[in-house]
């Protein structure tokens, strides 16, 4: 019994941080929701990443979870952005809801944005979240056709309307062990 409490007490005082936000960021800039308990303060790194190498490496995000040696390459990169936001206290150690604003000096590219409610990201006590993100002015517009699954639509200057000329469109299907494959141009 005692060693069960012990866990409890563990549990309930245990710091904790997750994000999640949208996946393109461009105007109107959207928000960092945090989930978080035991903090008062977290930390963001926003990491370049080369969107291939990540599908390369697929196992590791896409909800298919994360191996130490990612998240330490992740960790010693250099970031495109850090920032930091204070947060309500959580005296009930409960989980809360906060949303925290994006830095809008991003340039187009695609994003790892890791939260950790330590400042160095380091390894001991300490949780690290993360959101892929895409910053562009473009948007993507799809529609579902009803004949063999295809897909049309159109891409187009996100804060103009305005199409996009010859515009190359990339698209990934999940195989039957999870991992992304191309399904074509």
């Amino acid at each position: 019994g005692g060693v069960q409490c012990c866990n409890l007490i563990q549990n309930i005082e245990q710091k904790q941080v997750s994000i999640s936000t949208e996946l393109v960021w461009n105007e109107p800039w959207p928000v960092i929701a945090v989930n978080y308990k035991n903090i008062t303060k977290a930390f963001f790194r926003a990491v370049p990443y080369d969107f291939d190498a990540f599908v390369a490496k697929q196992r590791w995000g896409f909800g298919h979870g994360w191996e130490e040696k990612y998240i330490k390459e992740l960790i010693a990169k250099q970031p495109a952005a850090s920032w930091d936001a204070a947060l309500p206290a959580t005296t009930d150690y409960r989980l809360h809801d906060e949303k925290v604003p994006v830095p809008k000096e991003l340039k187009p590219g695609f994003y790892i944005i890791l939260a950790s409610h330590d400042a160095a990201f380091g390894k001991d006590n300490n949780q690290v979240s993360a959101a892929f993100i895409w910053v562009s002015d473009l948007a993507l517009v799809v529609r579902s056709r009803q004949y063999e699954g295809a897909l049309d639509g159109f891409v187009m200057n996100n804060l103009t309307g305005q199409p996009v000329a010859e515009a190359k469109v990339r698209s990934w299907t999940r195989n039957r062990e999870g991992k992304l494959k191309p399904a074509g141009e």
